[in-house]
């Protein structure tokens, strides 16, 4: 199994897709994210563009509640 690490996006989706496109290279299976996505669009955004398992933590520039996160069954 395959994780990749990552936190401190703050809605920056240029680099969400540099970041996706290097996970896909490398066929990591899960993601572990350590706070500061930022908002729930990006939430949204990342839970669809990867299918699967997304291990969130909340940082303090966030901005969406944990129940946001429930809408997406890839994130945790």
């Amino acid at each position: 199994m395959k994780a990749a690490i990552f936190s401190d996006l703050h809605d920056n989706k240029p680099n969400l897709d540099l970041f996706l496109n290097w996970v896909k290279k490398n066929k990591i299976d899960s993601l572990i994210f350590c706070g500061d996505l930022a908002n729930v669009d990006t939430l949204k955004y990342l839970a669809e563009s990867f299918s699967k398992k997304i291990y969130l933590v909340g940082g303090n520039a966030d901005s969406f509640y944990l129940s946001d996160t429930k809408k997406f069954k890839n994130v945790i």
